[in-house]
């Protein structure tokens, strides 16, 4: 097995995808929660007998002059709920994308050169019956051995994590609280000012 492919089988893939989408998952859940916290804090006092509860509903008061069907000028006002006019934050995560790219590059040469030479000689010699024998003998023996070895070995991980949000409809439960609160939206009128 490659040295490149050990570093392949060595990347922790499981993590890489899993915390992504775990942190999309906890985001998405956070964004609820402060989704809930927005309602509470905006929408509705606080009751001071119970911390738990939520008090009433928190209105606003709108004052401003109304001309009546017969022509005279009157005071009015208008008491409409929070919730009903600013846009409740309710963030959806519609898409996440995740690339992860992994580029591995090995190489590795071996260069062996081995070469041998074996050289021998004899030489012999008598010249008359008295004369001693010379005899010579001659070995000549080289090894060469040249060892060349490279290695080279790169790795380089890139990962992209792309996250679209959107503002989702509202959920059907709060669609409908909110029109409960419209309907509680009264107009109250004065007698005509002088």
């Amino acid at each position: 097995m490659s040295r490149a492919t050990q570093e392949l089988q060595s990347i922790p893939f499981r993590h890489l995808i899993g915390a992504p989408l775990t942190a999309v998952v906890q985001a998405q859940a956070q964004a609820a929660q402060t989704t809930i916290e927005f309602i509470e804090r905006v929408g509705f006092t606080p009751d001071a007998s119970d911390p738990t509860k939520l008090g009433k509903t928190r209105t606003v008061k709108f004052e401003y002059n109304k001309v009546s069907e017969n022509g005279t000028l009157r005071d009015a006002s208008l008491e409409v709920p929070v919730l009903s006019i600013v846009p409740i934050p309710f963030i959806r995560i519609e898409s996440t994308e995740i690339n992860f790219t992994a580029k591995i590059t090995e190489t590795e040469t071996i260069d062996v050169k081995t070469s041998t030479a074996i050289g021998i000689e004899t030489k012999a010699a008598y010249s008359s019956w008295l004369s001693p024998v010379r005899v010579e003998f001659r070995a000549n023996f080289s090894y060469n051995h040249n060892s060349h070895n490279a290695s080279s070995f790169n790795k380089e991980y890139q990962m992209n994590v792309n996250v679209r949000a959107v503002q989702d409809d509202l959920p059907a439960g709060l669609a409908k609280v909110l029109q409960i609160l419209e309907t509680s939206i009264t107009e109250k009128t004065t007698s005509p000012s002088s």
